[in-house]
């Protein structure tokens, strides 16, 4: 068999089973019965999460999977290539749950996530966190930049190692990022909206878990953010300084220009509703997306632009 579909093949199988084993490793490790949740009890929230976390670790392997390597036949650079999946894979996968941890702890800690998904079936909280998995895995995939298909393993390895450390870097500078983000994305909104995401309600004689509407506008609004740090990991500076100054100018755009922009989509894009009032009183899942949708084309364009 010609080597470069086999190395394909290999590529395709791994991906597969990453994202089954990140699937299996992830229902093992919640504090509730995964399955159930998702079968017989049909519960829309955990569905939400476990999709995000499963997107995100997708973003990771596409971004590996990408990379530009020659491999003009050799075996060697495409066993290397196989190795970097791997080891990539197996990092995000880590990553991500690191960043669960810390996200549920740090940027939702006001409320208890497990009675939110599974007691009261927050939908809104459950789109919160998707945001937080898919945001730090564009944050890591921005990172992600391999040792370049080096054909002596110790070049390999050296590389390998190197590029290991600068994710690590910028993961944790990344999170907290992402958690001042929220901080001042709750600020700019002049409400509580962990509290309104929280809340319950009744309607026509039933109960409700949470403000779906609010946990959509935030989960998308930290989505975009995650847009910009990937875009800041994409620098092409050639020192550590410079690295570092075009990262911390993504963020600070972001930091700045987003809670801006929301405020432009409530004055034009929504000009005959009030949003806050059409999100935090109605409980208008519209009009979160629409507020989602014009951060992220903010976003997604200066990604590409600048």
């Amino acid at each position: 068999m010609n080597p470069e579909i086999t190395y394909q093949l290999c590529a395709f199988f791994l991906t597969v089973g990453i994202l089954f084993i990140g699937r299996t490793s992830y229902a093992l490790t919640r504090k509730y019965d995964h399955e159930e949740q998702l079968t017989h009890a049909d519960n829309p929230a955990v569905g939400w999460v476990t999709f995000g976390f499963l997107t995100g670790l997708l973003i990771v392997l596409a971004s590996v999977l990408m990379q530009d390597t020659e491999h003009d036949g050799r075996l060697d650079v495409m066993v290397y290539d196989l190795i970097e999946l791997g080891i990539y894979s197996v990092c995000a996968l880590l990553l991500l749950n690191v960043s669960g941890l810390i996200n549920d702890r740090y940027m939702l800690g006001q409320f208890d996530n497990k009675k939110e998904l599974v007691d009261d079936r927050n939908q809104g909280v459950g789109v919160a966190i998707l945001g937080s998995y898919i945001a730090s895995a564009l944050m890591i995939a921005g990172t992600i930049t391999g040792p370049g298909g080096s054909l002596e393993p110790s070049e390999f390895w050296s590389n390998l190692a190197s590029d290991l450390g600068l994710m690590l870097v910028y993961f944790v500078g990344g999170q907290l990022l992402l958690i001042l983000f929220v901080r001042i994305y709750i600020t700019a909104s002049g409400v509580d909206v962990l509290a309104e995401l929280a809340k319950d309600y009744e309607q026509d004689g039933q109960q409700f878990g949470g403000n779906a509407a609010a946990g959509v506008a935030l989960g998308l609004n930290v989505i975009s953010f995650g847009v910009l740090l990937l875009a800041g990991g994409r620098s092409t500076g050639e020192t550590a300084m410079e690295l570092a100054q075009d990262y911390a100018l993504y963020a600070l755009i972001g930091l700045i220009l987003l809670p801006v922009w929301r405020r432009f989509t409530d004055k034009i894009m929504l000009h005959q509703a009030d949003l806050h009032k059409e999100i935090y009183e109605d409980r208008n899942v519209n009009a979160a997306l629409i507020e989602g949708i014009s951060v992220n084309a903010v976003a997604i364009s200066l990604f590409l632009i600048l």
